[in-house]
């Protein structure tokens, strides 16, 4: 039995697939720093020695600036997707297939930057 995609895993998946290519870069930068900034915690956490103060400011205002360079590019991509919301609402798409849309696409890169996030603090050398 061949079973098609649902409209809401169709549009996500073509959304995802269409905008890899420029939203890949920021995630896997987001990816890096947040092992990198596990990765430390749980050595200082082992050693039982105290972060220096300089450098938790330092980590916090990479995250920082990480997570705005992932937003901006997230804004950058909505704006892009405004003209097909557009179509698919004057043709009668409902609404909570559009919000089904972009909750299956943040759940989808999401797991992805979890995952790979967790994989790395795991894989790293004690």
């Amino acid at each position: 039995m061949i079973r098609r995609p649902a409209p809401l895993r169709l549009l996500s998946g073509r959304a995802l697939t269409a905008q890899s290519h420029r939203l890949g870069a920021p995630l896997a930068v987001l990816t890096a720093i947040s092992a990198l900034l596990l990765v430390a915690g749980r050595n200082w956490a082992r050693e039982d020695a105290e972060v220096p103060v300089l450098t938790l400011v330092e980590g916090l205002l990479i995250l920082a600036c990480t997570v705005a360079a992932v937003a901006a590019r997230l804004l950058e991509l909505r704006s892009e997707r405004r003209p097909t919301a557009a179509a698919l609402d004057r043709l009668g798409a409902p609404a909570g297939l559009l919000t089904g849309t972009v909750v299956l696409r943040a759940l989808g890169a999401g797991t992805v930057l979890l995952v790979t996030g967790g994989l790395t603090l795991a894989l790293c050398p004690l």
